[in-house]
């Protein structure tokens, strides 16, 4: 976004007009994700992509076409074999782009990509927001609306963590990449390094070598610190939004980051080691004060998180050990919670819990009116007595526990939200694949 940014800017200055196209929706399978941009100029495609392909292709087309028409637009793709609308790409799902016409005399937008520069720059949280119906834009901050103009109440819902839609606008947050903080400057870390920040995140590596903390092995580095891994904070403060990764030269180290990172907040914390250093750190995290609950509580959402379809037990060991911690306290509850860091580190790993979640919240974030069929709306249907294939609503007790019929929204009714990872026990509705 920075780059389409900077060339936005570019085009106002020149006093050249420009079509900004970004993806709305995303249905089935397909090249890129709703949030994906492109802007387009009178030569064709200037920065960005939506994909690629036909779908790219059409799309500058037709942002050439309202360039010289001035006006904005929303126009579905579908990918899949359909002889009306074939547009020669067979992924199996359908796109939705918005066209949004920026006139290269309007103020407001030099204004909105000076200022999210100024964003992206300062790794500030931000968020564009487009119209749907392609009239004026706005820039959000945490807290208040930098350019443009918006309702507070709507700006509030528009302050989403990802892509969303509401009340006729369209947020987009600002991609300023999340802090990576990588503890030890090794060879996986300076492999680590440049990968991490081709996916949008900003390394900052620690270490006590001189030899290896140094921007020579780390170009791709925001900082590299030099330090006492004793005296994290005297170097850096690590918050909430902080990714921790722990490989520093030996175990004695990997302690004391991880002791004093796990005193305080963080988003993640990872740690390379064995089974049963795994046991061992935990063991000693407990021993030098490290809250045992807090301890509990990430062996909890790991088996969830982590674990999840692929072994269900997974989080009845977890709740049981925490459970059982409560009861009992220390030393005995270091038991049961070592019981259950060994049970989810055999498990096998899935994390198709979250992705599905992740995919139904921004559903219904898209559609939030959308409504469930009015047979699924409790009418005090008498189960007992329902005829088969009589009314709208088949009782799925009568088939066998699932019958065939529509329960999503009809805006959303085509959605495909849980995708099985294959992984142990998560291979999905064994009744509906029966059928």
């Amino acid at each position: 976004m920075e780059q389409i940014f900077s060339q936005l800017f570019y085009e106002v200055e020149k006093h050249r007009d420009a079509v900004l196209v970004t993806l709305i929706a995303d249905r089935g399978s397909a090249p890129r994700k709703a949030g994906a941009q492109m802007l387009v100029g009178a030569e064709g495609r200037l920065v960005g992509t939506i994909g690629g392909g036909a779908v790219e292709g059409r799309s500058i087309q037709l942002s050439q076409q309202l360039l010289a028409q001035r006006r904005s637009c929303i126009r579905e793709f579908p990918l899949h074999q359909a002889p009306e609308r074939d547009i020669g790409m067979v992924c199996g799902g359908d796109v939705t782009a918005h066209f949004q016409f920026i006139p290269a005399e309007d103020p407001l937008w030099s204004e909105t990509a000076s200022r999210a520069l100024a964003l992206l720059n300062r790794h500030t949280a931000g968020w564009l927001v487009l119209a749907e119906d392609g009239s004026a834009p706005a820039l959000l901050d945490r807290e208040s609306v930098v350019s443009g103009s918006l309702p507070e109440d709507t700006a509030q819902a528009l302050r989403t963590p990802g892509f969303s839609m509401a009340a006729g606008y369209i947020s987009l947050p600002l991609p300023i990449g999340q802090r990576a903080l990588l503890f030890g400057a090794g060879h996986i870390s300076q492999a680590l390094c440049p990968l991490l920040t081709t996916i949008g995140f900003r390394p900052v590596v620690f270490d006590d070598r001189p030899e290896l903390a140094n921007t020579r092995l780390f170009p791709t580095a925001e900082q590299v610190i030099c330090g006492d891994f004793t005296r994290i904070s005297d170097y850096l403060t690590i918050t909430d939004e902080d990714f921790v990764v722990i490989m520093t030269s030996g175990h004695v180290r990997d302690f004391q980051v991880e002791e004093q990172t796990l005193r305080g907040p963080f988003a993640y914390v990872g740690v390379i080691g064995s089974r049963r250093k795994t046991a061992s750190v935990n063991q000693r995290l407990l021993e030098a004060g490290t809250d045992p609950l807090l301890l509990a509580r990430r062996i909890v959402i790991h088996a969830s998180e982590d674990v999840g379809l692929a072994d269900p037990m997974a989080l009845c060991v977890a709740t049981s050990a925490l459970t059982a911690f409560q009861n009992i306290g220390l030393p005995e509850g270091r038991i049961p919670l070592t019981e259950a860091i060994l049970y989810i580190c055999n498990c096998p790993k899935s994390n198709s819990v979250v992705t599905t979640l992740d995919a139904a919240t921004a559903c219904a974030v898209e559609h939030p009116t959308a409504r469930v069929p009015s047979y699924l709306m409790d009418k005090n249907y008498s189960r007992g007595t329902e005829a088969i294939d009589e009314t709208p609503y088949k009782y799925p007790h009568n088939y066998g526990g699932w019958v065939e019929q529509q329960y999503l929204p009809d805006e959303v009714k085509n959605e495909v939200f849980f995708e099985p990872s294959g992984n142990g026990q998560d291979t999905g509705c064994r009744q509906k694949k029966d059928k």
